[in-house]
């Protein structure tokens, strides 16, 4: 990777074998209002979650006639650009106090620069607007955003352009978080997440949701009546909830809980309006799982159609996880 940098008001040691801080996002920007929005965002919860510093990247794409320029040259014309394409994001960032470098690696694929960028500085989440770096108007298969979710192992936020957490005086707390939940590790992951963050700062709101589908087959409902059907239902949510509850309650996290029936998708983008949650956390299996939740539907329609962040939980959290009781975060 051919990268180059410059350092926000509030430096991050450059010094050989400094020590990287232990909570840095990636923020991946490209001037577009997309992009402004998720910085407004990172802007507005990064420090009530403990985030030390922001790699703020923003990918070049080799400029015409670049094999005749040396590799400095190259290096010097995509900081300069970098400069003048991120400077509303570094001016919001500025503005927050909050700590960043800005870097502008060098190549033709957007998506693959991001995800190389964020391996090689250890960052624990990477944050995007939707619609930024991308010509799409939604995330779509080919879509920059969509494919570092498919290629990354770290968690991922993804902001969209019309979020009402981000912007200025929105309606949506973002300490307030809906994490959804169906018992699997991939969700007990997600949770964990959220725990972690509440670690952080216990002011963080955590409501976990488990939505039951719908039953509408007839040769059911011929032989259960609506009452033994709800009644199973409520059963298989409250397994489902169960590990979740578990984590949270030995971390010392306060926590509600919301049981639902219906469309999965819609219905977390419901619930989370109705809370005034201002972030979605959903947890996935990792990279190129075929049964991932991230590649099917659910999670394509909440990504899809929120109005607040969506935080995908890709793998295994990094080493150690230490989820503190409450004695330990007195």
């Amino acid at each position: 990777m051919s990268a180059c940098d410059v350092l926000g008001r509030s430096p991050v040691s450059t010094k050989e074998g400094s020590r990287r801080p232990r909570n840095t996002w990636l923020l991946a920007v490209d001037g577009s209002r997309g992009a402004d929005n998720a910085t407004r965002y990172v802007a507005r919860v990064a420090k009530p979650l403990g985030v030390a510093a922001v790699r703020l990247v923003n990918v070049r794409l080799p400029s015409v006639g670049a094999e005749r320029k040396s590799l400095a040259a190259q290096r010097a014309e995509a900081l300069a650009d970098a400069e003048r394409t991120t400077a509303s994001a570094r001016r919001i960032l500025d503005f927050a106090g909050l700590s960043y470098r800005l870097e502008a690696p060098l190549g033709d694929d957007p998506a693959a620069m991001i995800v190389g960028a964020a391996e090689d500085a250890g960052v624990s989440e990477i944050v995007m607007g939707t619609r930024g770096l991308s010509t799409l108007n939604s995330i779509t298969l080919g879509s920059v955003a969509y494919k570092v979710l498919h290629m990354v192992r770290r968690s991922v936020t993804l902001v969209p352009v019309r979020s009402r957490t981000a912007g200025r005086g929105g309606a949506s707390d973002p300490l307030a978080v809906l994490v959804a939940v169906d018992g699997s590790n991939a969700s007990n992951r997600a949770v964990q997440y959220a725990a972690l963050q509440a670690a952080v700062n216990p002011r963080l709101r955590i409501v976990l949701l488990n939505v039951q589908p719908r039953i509408i087959s007839g040769n059911v409902r011929r032989f259960a009546s609506r009452v033994q059907i709800e009644a199973y239902a409520q059963e298989q949510a409250e397994a489902a909830m169960r590990p979740a509850a578990r984590i949270l309650d030995k971390a010392g996290v306060r926590h509600g809980r919301r049981v639902a029936t219906g469309s999965v998708a819609e219905t977390i983008l419901e619930t989370a309006a109705d809370s005034q949650c201002g972030r979605i956390v959903l947890g996935t299996r990792g990279r190129g799982a075929a049964k991932s939740l991230l590649l099917g539907s659910v999670a394509y329609g909440v990504v899809h159609h929120a109005e607040v962040p969506v935080t995908v939980v890709k793998q295994a959290l990094p080493a150690p996880v230490l989820l503190p009781g409450p004695a330990a975060r007195r």
